[in-house]
């Protein structure tokens, strides 16, 4: 340890300083006397920078603050303990602006410092106000936002928290002016008039509330009087008890099974009441009501088959199990309640049955009366799922002779009746690509060119 005595004009027994000229010159310039031991150890801390924490601590700042000018050190450390030393020294003989303004002017020259533990100190000293003030130059919301909020400034914490981006820190400021309003009797009125200014703030909050909190967000959404957040809310209730429902009760019904089910269907409904009482929502209400319907009637199709596959199922998957399973009853019933257009229910139930390979109700469906889609889905559907010939050569046999009807006889190898019907619209050309395709020494070519000599023979020369 190495004993270092401190006065106006001469530095004693300094050693191993290398910048000790410019020490010097800094200690010289100070006119009025002052001297104070010091015990330094020149293994561990540098001397310059002991010797300013030892005049800072005892309260010489301006001395320490010339050192570190004269030598380029930083100043921010000096500054900071000099302002906390400064609020105490006051004994409200300066205004908490005053104050502030002293504080601000000097501590600008280091950007660095943070305002926020000179106003922890300022609050430990009773000065709440000079505190608040103080805390609006600091810049890291981490520490700025905590404080204010413990000098009880909701508003400002939340506004800081908002712009500062973090979410954590808006939580922060959210959830404690919720229990300074709700919790202390208040009123949910007085806290959603204290967030709903700042957007992102209520967002947040509401979001948390939709996750964690569903009855909160309703409560805040029927005082707010916000119509789509309520019918948000019920149709996601909907979906939680849609997935309370086993899909493996093989059809049993059971009151529990009837209970949750019914309680779909009046979320739904109550979705669509919220949805309905602004103009803008009309879409969303029709489909919410809609779906509800769906699901009753689904919960019908259960009981009558006794299959427990219907429920999450569109509209038109839901006909297509039913025609699956042979219920042609509860197809018609769905295609009646929600309006399917004779065009797309044919459609639907066409290739539902060519799906299943059920080439007999095929045939049956289409004897029904003459389809709206005419007679060529029937035979795609049954190209596409490798219908027997002739089963798919029945649905071309209704169509009119053309040259469609011969390109589809061909397609699936019925080539005479493909010639025949060239023959029969006396077109030389079908019947010569027909020839081509069986080749014509084969028995139906030579036939098929019999067919051509016919025919040129009926034309006029």
């Amino acid at each position: 340890m190495y004993i270092v005595l401190l006065t106006v004009s001469s530095l004693v027994f300094l050693c191993y300083v290398p910048n000790f000229i410019q020490l010097r010159a800094a200690v010289s310039s100070i006119k009025a006397p002052f001297g104070c031991s010091l015990l330094w150890n020149r293994n561990n801390t540098p001397l310059p920078w002991f010797m300013c924490h030892r005049l800072v601590n005892a309260h010489h700042h301006l001395l320490a603050l010339r050192i570190c000018k004269e030598l380029d050190m930083d100043q921010g450390t000096v500054l900071h303990h000099w302002a906390k030393a400064r609020i105490s020294a006051d004994e409200s003989t300066t205004s908490n602006e005053e104050l502030k303004n002293i504080l601000a002017g000097k501590l600008k020259a280091c950007p660095f410092v943070h305002y926020a533990t000179i106003a922890e100190h300022a609050q430990a000293q009773g000065r709440r106000e000079l505190a608040a003030q103080l805390l609006d130059d600091e810049t890291c919301a981490a520490k700025q936002v905590p404080l204010l909020l413990e000098l009880e400034e909701e508003q400002r914490a939340l506004e800081k928290a908002v712009e500062s981006g973090d979410t954590h820190l808006v939580y922060l400021a959210l959830f404690r002016i919720y229990h300074r309003t709700v919790a202390a009797a208040k009123g949910m009125p007085e806290f959603i008039k204290a967030i709903s200014s700042k957007p992102a703030a209520y967002a947040l909050f509401m979001k948390y509330c939709k996750a964690q909190s569903p009855n909160l967000a309703e409560q805040i959404y029927n005082l707010d009087g916000n119509t789509e957040g309520l019918a948000e809310i019920k149709f996601n209730e909907a979906l939680s008890t849609s997935l309370k429902i086993p899909t493996d009760t093989a059809g049993e019904e059971t009151v529990s099974l009837s209970n949750l089910r019914d309680r779909v269907v009046s979320q739904l409904r109550d979705c669509a009441a919220q949805y309905a009482k602004s103009r803008k929502h009309e879409f969303q209400s029709k489909s919410a009501e809609e779906f509800a319907n769906l699901r009753k009637e689904q919960a019908k199709l259960q009981l009558s088959t006794g299959r427990n596959m219907f429920l999450s199922l569109s509209v038109i998957d839901t006909i297509r199990q039913c025609i699956r399973l042979g219920y042609n009853k509860g197809a018609a019933d769905i295609r009646r309640q929600f309006g399917i257009s004779d065009k797309h229910f044919y459609w639907v139930k066409v290739r539902t049955l060519a799906e299943r390979g059920q080439w007999e109700g095929l045939e049956v469906f289409a004897q029904e009366r003459r389809p709206p889609i005419g007679w060529e889905p029937f035979i795609q559907a049954c190209v596409d799922h490798n219908a027997p010939r002739e089963r798919t050569g029945k649905f071309i046999d209704r169509l009119p002779d053309s040259e469609a009807k011969v390109e589809w006889y061909t397609k699936v190898g019925l080539n005479l009746q493909a010639a025949r019907t060239a023959e029969s619209l006396q077109s030389i050309d079908l019947m010569t690509r027909v020839q081509g395709i069986v080749g014509p020494n084969s028995q139906l070519g030579m036939k098929t060119a019999q067919m051509i000599e016919r025919v040129k023979g009926l034309q006029p020369r």
